[in-house]
């Protein structure tokens, strides 16, 4: 993670002065706190979607992967059935009615590249990584944030977004209903409204503050 937090904040810098809104898909979104973290300045606003707490997958970690999913797309992975492996991760993506074509696309994206890159990718995200937990460091998080996640995602559940929201000064929280992991995919026009707001205003609409 520290690597590729590295590589964005050179990607950045590049980009020179003006406003910046780092926007983190899932683990995406940790990167984008680590950067809010180590480098103060870089960015004036990051919006997080679905992003987890740790691997979700660890003993004691806060809010376990639902399902058993990691578990059954990592033993499908040591049977060498990539395509149900893939199939497990890329509907749990996608789990929202409608949207079976974005799965099966995603699927081929796994798999694009041959199994060893499959498997590399597969246990990566759904084995034990203790670089994801950001539990420990959260309230250090001096930026504006705003934290959504769809209310019935099946990767990283509901009340992790609550937690980070509460451990963030002044964070705001949006949940979509209805929604899985990635809203912005699969809620765009509603997405971009709440993020509009939050860029413009610094509120989105009937908001949670943290305590």
């Amino acid at each position: 993670m520290a690597e590729q937090a590295a590589d964005f904040r050179r990607v950045i810098e590049k980009l020179g002065s003006g406003s910046k809104t780092a926007i983190g898909i899932s683990r995406g979104g940790t990167l984008a706190l680590i950067l809010a973290r180590d480098h103060p300045g870089l960015l004036d606003r990051i919006a997080l979607v679905g992003t987890p707490v740790d691997d979700l997958v660890s003993p004691g970690c806060l809010y376990p992967r639902p399902d058993a999913l990691s578990e059954k797309t990592l033993q499908a992975v040591e049977d060498g059935d990539f395509q149900t492996a893939a199939s497990i991760a890329s509907h749990s993506v996608f789990s929202e009615d409608g949207y079976f074509d974005f799965a099966e696309n995603s699927i081929r994206i796994w798999l694009a590249h041959g199994e060893a890159t499959a498997r590399r990718l597969l246990i990566g995200f759904h084995g034990p990584n203790p670089e994801l937990d950001i539990k420990p460091w959260l309230g250090t998080v001096r930026i504006p944030t705003l934290v959504t996640h769809g209310v019935n995602d099946r990767r990283a559940p509901y009340a992790v977004s609550k937690y980070i929201a509460n451990q963030i000064p002044g964070a705001l929280h949006f949940g979509f209903p209805g929604r899985g992991h990635e809203p912005l995919f699969t809620a765009p026009a509603e997405f971009l409204a709440v993020l509009d707001q939050f860029i413009k205003t610094g509120t989105v609409p009937s908001p949670t503050r943290s305590g």
